[in-house]
This record gives C-alpha cells, sequence and structure tokens, in this order.
C-alpha cells in the first residue's frame, strides 16, 4: 500500500487551500473537495450563525456511537451490538474504581482552551459501564470471541495475549472507521467565520481524516492476520513483552500504535514511508491482584521488536510505562485518589504528556522527566518474538 504522505500534505495545506479560494466562482468544483459546486458547499460559510461550542462536542462525541460487528466473519452475528469494554471492567477497571467511578481524560474544545490559557487540563470522572466501551461486536461475537480473558486469570498464555491484541486493535479500527465523519464536524466549526480560519480548519480535518484512512487500510492487514492465527492456532507467529507487576495498576490503557521512535529517539519507521507501518499493541491491566503489562506483535516486524528491547533497557520501566500510557493513548483509566495524591509537578507532568499526544503527535513520552508516578514492582518479565 502507498500512502503517498507527501501529496497528502501538499493537497490538504493552508496554503493550496487558500489559492484555491482566489476568484473562485459559483460553478467551480468547492475549495475543500467535496466534489460539490461552490455555491452549493462553502459559499457563504462566513455569513452563516455560529454552531454553539456545546453543539459541536456533542457532535463529536456521537460520531463515536456508531454500531457494528468487527468480527470477520458475519455468518453468526446477532442482532444485539453490545456496549463492550476494551479495557477490561471484571478483572481491571473494577478494582480501581471508587463508588464506581475512574477518572479519564476527555479532551474536547475547552480542554484546548484550557491548555493553551493555563497550562491545565482536568481528568473527567466517569462511571464504569461508560468507560473504554465501543460498540465494535455482537452479542454472539463478543462473548465467543473473548471468553478466555473475560472469565478466566489472564496469566497470559499466548492465545490471551493474541486475544487482547484483538480487542485492542478493534476498538482503535471501531474508533478510526466512526472518525471518518469528523470532517462534518469541521463544517460546523467553519460556520461564521472568515476564509482563512475556514481553511484552517479544513486543513486539521482533512489532514486528521487522511491519517484516519492510511491508518485503517494499515489495520485491516494486520486485523486479518492476527484472526488467521487464531483461527490456525500458529501461535508462533505472536511476539510479545510481557511485564507483571506485584500489584494492581493505578493506571490502565488498551490501543495500539506504530512505533516510529524508541525509548532512547531512535527512528524505527519512517511516517513518510509508502510502505506499509508495522503495528504493535498495548494493554496495562490487572488480574488476580497483579497487573500485566502486554505488548503484542507478530511475525517479522523489526520496528515492534525493537521497541519492545529499548523498553527493557530502561532503568525505570514502570514510570516509562505511565509515559507511554499517557503520551500514546486516549483509552485510559486511572484511579481518582491516585491521581488526586499526586504532587502539582506529576499531575502538570501527565498534562503534558497527554496534550503533546493530541496536539503535536510527538515522541515527547520516550523523555524521562524523572517524575516517580508510581512505585511498581516488577516480577518478571517475558520477551518472545
Amino acid at each position: 500500500m502507498n500512502h503517498n504522505i507527501d501529496d497528502v500534505l501538499r493537497s490538504k495545506s493552508l496554503d493550496n487551500f487558500v489559492k484555491m479560494m482566489i476568484d473562485i466562482k459559483d460553478d467551480d468544483n468547492c475549495w475543500c473537495g467535496s466534489n460539490k459546486k461552490y455555491k452549493n458547499c462553502h459559499k457563504g460559510t462566513e455569513f452563516k450563525k455560529r454552531v454553539p461550542e456545546g453543539k459541536v462536542n456533542l457532535d463529536f462525541k456521537l460520531l463515536k456511537s456508531k454500531k457494528f460487528c468487527l468480527y470477520p466473519e458475519k455468518s453468526k452475528c446477532s442482532k444485539n451490538i453490545v456496549h463492550a469494554h476494551s479495557i477490561q471492567k471484571k478483572q481491571s477497571l473494577d478494582k480501581i474504581a471508587i463508588n464506581g467511578h475512574l477518572y479519564r481524560f476527555e479532551i474536547d474544545s475547552n480542554s484546548f482552551k484550557d491548555w493553551k490559557e493555563f497550562k491545565t487540563i482536568m481528568p473527567e470522572k466517569v462511571g464504569i459501564n461508560k468507560l473504554s466501551t465501543f460498540n465494535g461486536f455482537c452479542a454472539f461475537h463478543d462473548n465467543e470471541l473473548f471468553q478466555p480473558i473475560d472469565d478466566f486469570t489472564i496469566e497470559p498464555t499466548k492465545k490471551q495475549s493474541l486475544l487482547l491484541s484483538i480487542r485492542s486493535m478493534a476498538n482503535e479500527i471501531y474508533i478510526k472507521t466512526c472518525l471518518k465523519d469528523l470532517p462534518n464536524i469541521g463544517k460546523e466549526v467553519q460556520e461564521g467565520a472568515n476564509a482563512i480560519k475556514q481553511a484552517q480548519v479544513e486543513e486539521i480535518m482533512q489532514l486528521h481524516n487522511a491519517g484516519t484512512i492510511i491508518g485503517l487500510l494499515d489495520l485491516a492487514d494486520d486485523y486479518e492476520n492476527l484472526f488467521t492465527i487464531l483461527k490456525t492456532k500458529e501461535y508462533n507467529r505472536v511476539n510479545r513483552l510481557v511485564i507483571e507487576i506485584d500489584e494492581t495498576p493505578e493506571v490502565m490503557c488498551s490501543g495500539c500504535w506504530s512505533p516510529t521512535f524508541d525509548m532512547d529517539g531512535n527512528i524505527l519507521q519512517d511516517l513518510g514511508s509508502s510502505e506499509s507501518l508495522e503495528t504493535i499493541t498495548f494493554e496495562v491491566l490487572s488480574t488476580n491482584g497483579k497487573g500485566i503489562i502486554n505488548l503484542c506483535w507478530y511475525d517479522k516486524a523489526l520496528s515492534c521488536s525493537a521497541f519492545a528491547k529499548s523498553l527493557m533497557k530502561i532503568d525505570d520501566i514502570p514510570n516509562a510505562i505511565v509515559r507511554i500510557i499517557f503520551g500514546l493513548f486516549e483509552n485510559h483509566a486511572f484511579k481518582i485518589d491516585w491521581f488526586d495524591s499526586l504532587s502539582v509537578l506529576k499531575r502538570k507532568g501527565i498534562m503534558k504528556l497527554v496534550m503533546d499526544n493530541v496536539m503535536n503527535n510527538s515522541s515527547y513520552f520516550i523523555l524521562n522527566d524523572r517524575k516517580k508516578y508510581v512505585n511498581w514492582n516488577i516480577k518478571s518479565i517475558v520477551f518472545e518474538e
């Protein structure tokens, strides 16, 4: 698959949009690339009434409420799409919830304002039944597929590591599929804005959308291969780094990403490459009174292997794990009294990790900020490839 990153950046840049705006006529194709005539698309947008910010934020949340089953074989799909937890509820989230609630950082327009003005964002208190959920499997396939990790102690076996990996990747595919409609939110933000502001919003939305579509193409191949491994039981193809700690972790997550840097700052993959990017899945969870950090990839994904090896060399692995969680993954949850008991400097450190990920998509998380967020003791490390 050819990513054509450079072409995407040029075609969806602010300068390109502004150039197309100059002398555009009613019957010309709109500068935004919608393939609609300008008169039926962006003409007069600056004179429209501004859409209330609350409605924009609500519409953004509604994007992630679609329902469909991501199991490859659809013949046994039930009609009931479940509200499933991507971070386990029974063995993990309920172990750190206080009165049925946990914290997470939910980023919206207010978060950007608070960060820009005060360099502060506040976590949101969320009920455990609404946390880390997605509508990506029907009831039949969710139960059939994930029973070995939902109803049994997680060791984890290689099969369990693979199932955790499938769930994390399914959640990422679900979110990216929903967010393909993000440019529609951009049109709301543009109403009542001048031409330059419209172009700025369009650039952000379309670049995000292009990255989402490219990411989906990469993940589709990975997702299919994970199910092939599961079906054929070729667990020798599963590579993993499993770190066991001696307590229930105060912060948990589930996600996947394409590592572009290792923990020493060495480049592993080039986002501008025409090659498909290698993906690693990452979970931090609890089982039977202990914590499990599970990194998983398959076959000869050299960049993933290199990242795992660099993580094992870190002097303070537990706090590197915390930096990775907040610096890479929006799908996280953490204990309320743990965060509230942190010093101001430590809370600020976490906030910076979160916002640097959202705003800059950078490798800031690899930098050791020397802050002790947790005091986990490592019981064992298993590396298999």
